[in-house]
């Protein structure tokens, strides 16, 4: 049998996912540039909205904010840090998870700088900052 003698049926798929919209997200990008010191960021907001899983009745959001800094003179002077929230209820039952990450360009390393916290609905259940330095290697 050669490979062109194969026949497939039609494709299959789940049915989409049914959801009520709570409140709209939004997505923003934005470059701006300090005229002084010569700076320039590039930022990237992005939320999806509260929604609804129509059966499950659990509710969900995601959101993060992205910001990235550099002078154009300076390759040692880039910073990207990403913060990201991620949020779940159903009626009593909650959930949070929260992360930021930074990323410094130094001369002969990257430093990084981390943080996770995540929530429920009696308070904080986990909370771990850290941070590390790892060799550019001709990056």
């Amino acid at each position: 049998m050669k490979l062109t003698d194969v026949q497939f049926g039609e494709p299959e798929g789940a049915s989409p996912l049914q959801t009520e919209t709570l409140s709209e997200g939004l997505f923003e990008r934005r470059r701006s540039i300090d005229y002084v010191s010569g700076t320039e960021t590039y930022e990237i907001l992005s939320d999806t909205g509260l929604e609804r899983h129509l059966h499950t009745g659990l509710e969900v959001q995601f959101s993060s904010n992205e910001r990235y800094t550099i002078h154009p003179d300076d390759p040692n002077s880039a910073v990207g840090t990403c913060a990201w929230t991620m949020r779940y209820s159903r009626q009593q039952w909650y959930a949070d998870v929260s992360v930021s990450v930074t990323v410094s360009a130094l001369r002969a390393a990257w430093q990084i700088d981390a943080t996770l916290s995540a929530c429920d609905a009696q308070g904080v259940v986990a909370d771990k900052t850290w941070s590390e330095t790892i060799k550019r290697d001709l990056v």
